[in-house]
């Protein structure tokens, strides 16, 4: 886990908790809106504070996002481009990675895609009935992402725009829709109302974070004047497909580009395509969209940011369906269209699966963006915890009252001491059991089996740390505990590892 995946956890278990903490907006911990953590709060709640279940909802997002592509491409670039660019998004990293972090990001793109959708059919729609549904799925999904991830503040900009373009001057066309569009409207304006009325009440709050990170801030403007960034972050972008991509580890294959070479080789053929044919509305509507779903990243710091540029993935990858799909209708007169098809997906699948499965998690500046061994100390000693074979055993974990929230929140469920790296938190009795940091030369390993008192000793050993090469963590005891039950506890750790545990 990722220290701020943690703190999303712990908000939600705070909302769970507490009847009296329904916030809106989170200016402090996280700064974010409080969509995030009601969702997860469902989750944790049912199935306790792990990993994957804050992870849970916008994985399901993420899943969910492809059929949201298709359900928006399709009225107007047809079903053929529609299902080619949806299937380029399912395996796309860029997507991935960010649909597995407890992270609202990717919830913009799925409601951002859905609005987009409707906003497309009630241009065309000739029932009332028809375009009344469209227009409440309209206004409720624009409404609802305001509360997602910051980029997402775009959504309501994006859909105003491309309906301005798309409508146009057929005035026609406006009178039969502008009603619903004024209902989709009213509908996202109720339902943005609590936000709008926070960032109205706490404007230094609401729009920290945005400070933090744009160009114009102070730290910023020491160093470039707005104008020189403005063009390195333009070159930077324009160069994310294909030639460096985002360089923290937690978000992307450091410095890697963010598509797939045969991904982003159909993406400029789509670009290409939609250039040339920009006297098309529809070529018009996705440049457009793709622009402003890159302004966020163009006015930020750390160009080229996955997470920032999150709302121009869609239309990304929409540009390479339609760079796919001609690739393809020109080999089709060659009668190897199916079979180039066939290719196309499997080198795709194989491209993105051995960099996803297979280099990204062996490289040691990706492995220290996250607290590894803090993720599995609290699932050892939930595990642990559980086991009725340690039924009397006290269990102390590491504490470092700077930064440990992913301990707090995997440990919040059941009942721990700790050791601040000198001492214990309470007597550890005739049977106890000390979870210990394996490579923090801060903590030397003898002071922690001098905490527990004579007798302790060495019982096991973690996965070597891919920074260091010493053990994540050393499991202390003293008693006599099983040791079945500390091969059951740490299995999964150590059978996920590049390296077995350590006896």
């Amino acid at each position: 886990m990722w220290r701020d995946e943690a703190r999303h956890g712990l908000l939600a278990l705070r909302i769970l908790n507490d009847a009296s903490y329904r916030p809106v907006y989170v200016p402090t911990i996280a700064d974010l809106p409080a969509l995030m953590f009601y969702l997860a709060a469902l989750p944790i709640g049912l199935f306790g504070p792990t990993p994957w279940a804050v992870r849970l909802i916008p994985a399901l997002c993420g899943a969910l996002t492809p059929l949201a592509l298709y359900f928006a491409a399709r009225p107007l670039f047809g079903t053929r481009a529609a299902l080619l660019a949806a299937g380029l998004l399912a395996l796309s990293v860029w997507h991935t990675t960010l649909s597995r972090f407890a992270f609202p990001t990717v919830f913009g793109p799925l409601l951002t895609l859905v609005a987009l959708g409707c906003l497309w059919r009630l241009a065309r729609a000739e029932r009332a009935g028809a375009r009344l549904v469209l227009a409440l799925g309209l206004g409720l999904a624009v409404g609802v992402a305001v509360y997602a991830y910051h980029t997402s503040r775009l959504t309501p900009l994006v859909l105003g725009a491309l309906a301005l373009l798309w409508f146009g001057r057929d005035w026609q066309a406006w009178r039969r829709a502008l009603p619903y569009l004024a209902l989709a409207a009213v509908l996202a304006l109720a339902l943005a109302a609590p936000l709008i009325k926070y960032a109205w009440d706490n404007q230094a709050a609401f729009g920290r974070r945005i400070g933090q990170t744009s160009i114009f801030n102070p730290d910023s403007l020491e160093t470039r004047a707005p104008l020189a960034r403005l063009e390195e972050n333009l070159g930077l972008l324009l160069g994310m497909w294909n030639e460096r991509g985002d360089y923290i580890g937690r978000h992307n294959l450091p410095n890697a580009p963010m598509l797939d070479p045969l991904t982003g080789g159909v993406f400029v053929v789509g670009v290409a395509l939609t250039l040339a044919s920009l006297a098309d509305r529809r070529a018009r509507a996705l440049c457009l969209w793709l622009a402003l779903g890159l302004a966020a990243g163009l006015f930020s710091i750390e160009a080229p940011h996955a997470m920032r540029t999150v709302e121009s993935l869609a239309p990304t990858l929409l540009l390479a369906g339609l760079g796919a799909d001609a690739l393809l209708a020109t080999l089709s007169r060659l009668r190897l269209r199916q079979a180039a098809l066939a290719a196309m997906a499997l080198a795709v699948l194989l491209l993105n699966g051995v960099r996803y499965f297979v280099v990204w998690p062996a490289q040691s500046q990706v492995y220290e963006q996250f607290y590894v061994a803090d993720t599995h100390i609290g699932m050892l000693a939930q595990r642990l915890a559980r086991d009725p074979a340690l039924a009397g055993y006290r269990l102390f974990i590491p504490s470092d009252p700077g930064d440990d929230d992913v301990l707090r929140y995997l440990t919040s469920n059941i009942q721990v001491g700790y050791f601040d790296g000198r001492a214990l938190s309470d007597p550890p009795g005739p049977s106890a059991l000390l979870l210990a940091y394996g490579d923090r030369p801060d903590i030397p390993l003898e002071r922690a089996a001098g905490a527990l008192g004579p007798g302790a000793r060495v019982l096991a050993r973690g996965p070597r740390a891919l920074t260091t090469g010493g053990p994540e963590y050393v499991i202390y005891g003293i008693g006599t505990p099983p040791s079945q039950a500390l091969a059951r506890a740490q299995a999964t750790i150590c059978n996920v590892q590049t390296t077995d545990c350590a006896p």
